[in-house]
């Protein structure tokens, strides 16, 4: 099944690019939406979604407006992407 409905722990971690560990973390803490299914962990590929979503959006916000007055859709168009010097 290429596109399952429902996530381990495992496959979010590899389609995030971070560890294992790292994802059990962020699922324990309640910053990823996590389904306990007994002492199992899932995450709802719709949910996965709507999370990185929410967390772009909120990187958006934060990121202040481009310098030297060029507006984001003549960045986009160029293929320029912001980076986040902070990387906690």
């Amino acid at each position: 099944m290429d596109n399952p409905e429902f996530l381990s722990i495992e496959q979010v971690a590899a389609r995030l690019g971070i560890s294992r560990a790292h994802c059990y973390r962020l699922a324990t803490k309640g910053l990823l939406p996590v389904l306990e299914l007994g002492r199992r962990k899932v995450v709802p590929a719709e949910w996965l979604h709507q999370w990185l979503d929410d967390r772009y959006e909120d990187l958006r916000r934060l990121t202040p407006p481009p310098a030297n007055g060029a507006d984001e859709e003549e960045l986009r168009s160029l293929g320029v992407r912001r980076r986040t010097t902070n990387r906690s």
